[in-house]
């Protein structure tokens, strides 16, 4: 067994790769600038601009939960190739597979712990492991099956947290009380905020890495209501995998018709449920089924319109458009997981008291401006280190790792 050779890859996914990478950073620049996750929790926003409450909207809208989803699919995907390329050569693929979890999960844990909180990597590899002992070998309709079950557990939750109405009196005594303290746990993420504000914008790193191993932790316990998605989403990347629709995309029209049309129009309502629940859900009072409505629009709209997107992005480029643009995109794709490392650099650089100390101040428009000067820079710099090197420094060492065997790094012949 070696690495995948570049004349084997499937280049629409390096592709669709790379846009996940830009959706995923789109999106988290708003947690990079500020507490956001505690700013959910407590049901406000922490910016007060016209120009930044659309922005912050509009990403919320078409953004937030596609993106990393669709990278999630993508690893699904990727499982499956390397399954069957394994099956193909006589190899064991179990071990070959463990070692690449287990090397995913420790730069995953390098990443939440030195660099910034909202790692992604970690919890893919904890995902891995789960389809690697109980899922990669069952037939794509159940798998398909799971996949639904598990992408509505937080809906499931939310109708636990949310669906049972509160009584008379209970709605009596909140209207005549509305100065009452509010709960507990809402004054201990308000206390977050303020802390988080205090340390990453002024304090040491040794005060920023203790602060991050509580967020870390935190952000493990709420998984529950958004690793579910990615979870359910790699198990359906398997499942079409395991249909052979990869390789039929090519003389496939009506299937890309089908889910351009259904994803639009399933994604537009679902995100626009998902949308007012988000804006009128409040943790304070009494507005209950506005947090059903926003669990369950996100568990409907979030996949629908990520695969949109997807099929989109497919049917752009079998048809010849936008072709420089996906050149470059295939390079950051193919450098994924370097690249979204290197986002968490850059904007902890630029954010964090040990860099620029710019936390706090930078707020959605200002960050979407951010967000695609830095996408800009990858397009032009992955290209270029692309034709040195094999792959980027992180899938390099992932690979060596995986195989146990360094592998070829620089392209001599250049």
């Amino acid at each position: 067994m070696k690495p995948v050779d570049t004349t084997e890859r499937l280049v629409y996914l390096d592709i669709l790769r790379g846009v996940a990478i830009f959706g995923i950073l789109l999106v988290n620049m708003m947690y990079y600038a500020h507490p956001y996750i505690y700013y959910q929790i407590i049901g406000e926003l922490p910016w007060e601009g016209v120009v930044d409450r659309i922005t912050g909207y509009a990403i919320y809208f078409f953004a937030e939960g596609k993106f990393i989803t669709m990278f999630a699919m993508l690893f699904g995907i990727g499982m499956l190739i390397q399954m069957n390329r394994a099956e193909q050569k006589g190899a064991n693929f179990f071990p070959l597979y463990f070692r690449r979890l287990i090397i995913l999960a420790f730069i995953g844990a390098v990443h939440a712990f030195l660099i910034w909180m909202g790692d992604i990597l970690l919890a893919y590899a904890l995902m891995g492991f789960l389809i690697l002992f109980f899922f990669r070998n069952r037939k794509p309709k159940t798998l398909i099956k799971w996949a639904v079950f598990i992408l509505f557990i937080p809906f499931f939750l939310s109708l636990l947290m949310y669906g049972f109405a509160p009584t008379e009196a209970a709605v009596q005594d909140a209207a005549t009380t509305p100065d009452r303290e509010p709960a507990p746990e809402l004054q201990y993420f308000s206390g977050l905020i303020d802390r988080s504000y205090v340390v990453y914008g002024e304090g040491t790193f040794a005060d920023i890495m203790r602060m991050r191993a509580i967020e870390v932790a935190l952000y493990f316990v709420f998984g529950i209501f958004w690793m579910p998605a990615a979870l359910a989403l790699m198990l359906f990347g398997i499942a079409i995998a395991k249909r052979g629709i990869l390789q039929n995309l090519n003389y496939n029209d009506s299937l890309i018709r089908n889910v351009l049309l259904w994803g639009f129009i399933v994604g537009i309502v679902g995100n626009a449920l998902a949308l007012a629940g988000f804006i009128k859900t409040d943790p304070s009072n009494y507005n209950n089924y506005w947090g059903i409505a926003l669990y369950f629009g996100r568990a409907v709209g979030g996949p629908s319109l990520m695969l949109f997107f997807t099929a989109g992005i497919i049917y752009m480029f079998r048809h010849g458009w936008f072709s420089g643009f996906f050149n470059r995109l295939v390079s950051v794709g193919r450098m994924a997981l370097s690249n979204y490392v290197l986002h968490s650099l850059i904007c902890t650089t630029l954010l964090y008291s040990y860099g620029f100390g710019l936390y706090g101040s930078v707020d959605p428009f200002a960050g979407l401006l951010l967000t695609v000067a830095i996408f800009i820079a990858q397009l032009f710099i992955s290209p270029l280190w692309m034709n040195y090197f094999h792959y980027g420094p992180l899938e390099w060492i992932w690979r060596s790792g995986t195989y146990m065997e360094l592998q070829p790094f620089r392209r001599y012949n250049k």
